[in-house]
């Protein structure tokens, strides 16, 4: 039996031919270190323009290879995070200079560690104690950027997501309290797993807390051409907050095309966090791209369109698809309502990582939902980005999964 995967994060769709074409000359030229050139840039900011109607500044470009790495890399070599200074009097005075030390005939090593004690107390005075990144993110969230951000020693802040009849939404009080003295807010739009297009209310208000508490937006929307006509990109909706510098847009065509093996994403990002993003890409060594990689981007980004436009057709005919058969044979799933993303999230109300074992030994993967976070154990991620056929019949075998179980 084939297995039919309704669990990964990806299109399983034909690549379009214009892509292929484009990997295929390249692939004919030597495959030696590749730095993005300025076609790339220029294709997804017209890419944005003309599909969603924000003019991103090309000027503001920055590489990456995974969407995620915007993250990584500014949790693990970006800018050092303090707490305020508790005290600025009085520190420095105490403690004994390393010159005077030295002058008194004490020990090398005791020098040396006068001089660090001294130099971390400075920067204290100045800025207050070190501490890790305070992060905030909804839940659910995407199981591997958690882990990911606790494995950088970052303390994360999980903002719970109110369920209202099968449509999920922010619960405001929360996330504001969550904010307060955060340095950096994970954002999604459309929401993985979630699939919900944020309003451009809910975005201003997102912005408005963000601009008060000086949290930096990290705004993936690498779902976003799976939309169904609601998207608007965080830039466009807070055009201060972009100016600023206190947000990060990223996107990249790896899940809209089925090319997620190609690693190209593109940030927009301007001031001091542009800067940032740019010192901590050199130390973890971002900074090379595969050439094939970014032909296959800057074709999709330049001639993708008609075959992003099937796709969003036929993936959002297959959410509802989806939706009306789950309620149909299983009365007591609840399916969330999506306006976007190549995914549905529904609670099956039971143990998903049961369900999903299950449904593995009758030929089809799904992702359980506490990979999303504990709370959303009962819950069940599945991609409807695969051509019709297959998925009714990797629905059929996850109902017959459950309900041989009853």
């Amino acid at each position: 039996m084939t297995l039919i995967d309704l669990g990964a994060a990806r299109s399983h769709l034909k690549l379009p031919a214009t892509i292929r074409t484009a990997i295929t000359a390249a692939s004919a030229e030597p495959l030696s270190f590749t730095t993005p050139n300025a076609q790339l840039f220029a294709a997804v900011a017209d890419w944005m323009q003309r599909r969603h109607d924000w003019h991103a500044p090309v000027a503001d470009a920055i590489f990456l290879p995974k969407t995620t790495h915007l993250v990584s890399a500014l949790l693990n070599a970006g800018p050092t995070c303090y707490d305020p200074p508790e005290n600025e009097g009085g520190v420095m005075g105490a403690m004994m200079d390393p010159a005077t030390a030295m002058q008194m005939g004490a020990p090398l090593e005791m020098v040396g560690q006068l001089a660090q004690q001294q130099q971390r107390t400075r920067s204290e005075v100045e800025h207050g104690p070190e501490r890790p990144p305070i992060v905030v993110a909804l839940s659910p969230t995407y199981g591997r950027v958690a882990q990911m951000v606790r494995a950088s020693g970052a303390q994360l802040r999980l903002v719970r997501m109110q369920n209202f009849g099968g449509r999920l939404r922010i619960n405001w009080p929360a996330l504001e309290n969550a904010m307060i003295g955060a340095d950096y807010l994970l954002w999604t739009n459309p929401h993985n797993p979630t699939g919900r297009a944020w309003s451009v209310e809910e975005l201003q208000r997102v912005g408005y807390l963000a601009e008060i508490y000086r949290t930096t937006v990290l705004s993936d929307d690498i779902h976003a051409d799976y939309a169904t006509g609601s998207y608007t990109p965080l830039a466009k909706a807070c055009p201060g907050l972009y100016a600023r510098g206190l947000l990060a847009q990223v996107h990249s065509p790896t899940i809209t095309f089925p090319m997620s093996g190609m690693h190209t994403a593109v940030v927009f990002a301007t001031g001091q966090l542009a800067t940032d993003l740019a010192h901590a890409k050199q130390r973890l060594s971002l900074t090379d791209a595969n050439p094939l990689a970014i032909a296959a981007a800057t074709a999709a980004w330049q001639s993708g369109d008609a075959a992003a436009d099937d796709q969003q057709q036929l993936v959002t005919a297959n959410r509802a698809r989806t939706a009306d058969y789950l309620r149909a044979a299983l009365p007591d799933c609840e399916v969330t309502e999506a306006e976007g993303t190549c995914m549905m999230w529904a609670d099956f109300k039971a143990d998903g990582a049961t369900i999903a074992k299950r449904a593995r030994d009758e030929g089809v993967i799904v992702s359980a939902g506490g990979g999303f976070g504990e709370t959303w154990s009962t819950y069940l991620r599945l991609t409807v980005a695969l051509p019709e056929a297959e998925l009714s019949e990797g629905l059929s075998r996850l109902v017959a999964a459950i309900t041989s179980a009853a």
